[in-house]
């Protein structure tokens, strides 16, 4: 069943258990999501990789010499990536002028759902170890 919907479009998300090579080797799962949009359906697996490309590039912060942010994204346009340097800054400085800019150049239309921006501070998240991973895919699989 689809997660979202915005007119003739869904999007869903897919975990897909295999064994790699072959019937006795170990289990492995991949994580995906698609896309049915009018009559097609876009499939994208994690193990498959996506050729991301970047869309939209800040300005260079002159002390420390990197980009104050970027936009990543696909050939469908879908889902976009957002590496911002300094969220504060971002928040103040380049915000609402990106979201425009995206809307400008068609990455927010019926197949994205108009609004899919979604910002998280991943600083505060915590550190991944081999066990949260575990616990997250055990998560993931049984509730």
């Amino acid at each position: 069943m689809p997660q979202a919907e915005s007119g003739n479009s869904s999007a869903f998300s897919l975990q897909e258990k295999f064994r790699a090579g072959n019937v006795d080797a170990g289990e492995k799962v991949a994580f995906g999501y698609g896309i049915i949009h009018k009559e097609r359906t876009y499939v994208y697996m994690q193990d498959d990789p996506c050729p991301y490309q970047i869309v939209v590039v800040g300005p260079i912060n002159k002390q420390h010499k990197q980009y104050e942010y970027l936009i990543l994204s696909n050939w469908a346009r879908f889902p976009m990536i957002g590496l911002v340097r300094d969220l504060r800054k971002f928040y103040t400085d380049y915000k609402d002028q990106v979201e425009t800019d995206l809307e400008k150049a068609g990455f927010m239309d019926d197949v994205t759902g108009s609004n899919p921006i979604h910002y998280a501070d991943w600083s505060k998240c915590k550190k991944a170890t081999p066990v949260n991973y575990l616990t997250n895919v055990l998560t993931d699989l049984f509730g």
